[in-house]
């Protein structure tokens, strides 16, 4: 898991998540968005690749698998401060 910290401001996927499926071609990838009640499963090539340079650019802004676990035991010892 790797977390994007507060400081990087707002990000390309703010809106909210979203699963890529990606296979061989010409067979087009699918973006799975979850709802409250059920997922969303969209199978285009277009919406596919819009959806990849989102989560390129969020994968660019996260922090490194270290620093995002030091990051998520540094908010884990506040709470447990504050409880």
């Amino acid at each position: 898991m790797l977390v994007i910290a507060d400081e990087a401001g707002a990000h390309p996927a703010v809106d909210g998540a979203f699963a890529l499926f990606d296979f061989p071609r010409p067979e087009p990838g699918i973006v799975s968005i979850p709802t409250v009640v059920e997922a969303l499963y969209v199978e285009d090539g277009d919406y596919f690749d819009k959806h990849a340079l989102i989560f390129d650019a969020v994968q660019n802004l996260a922090l490194d698998p270290q620093r995002s676990l030091d990051l998520i035991g540094s908010i884990a010892d506040e709470h447990d401060k504050r409880a």
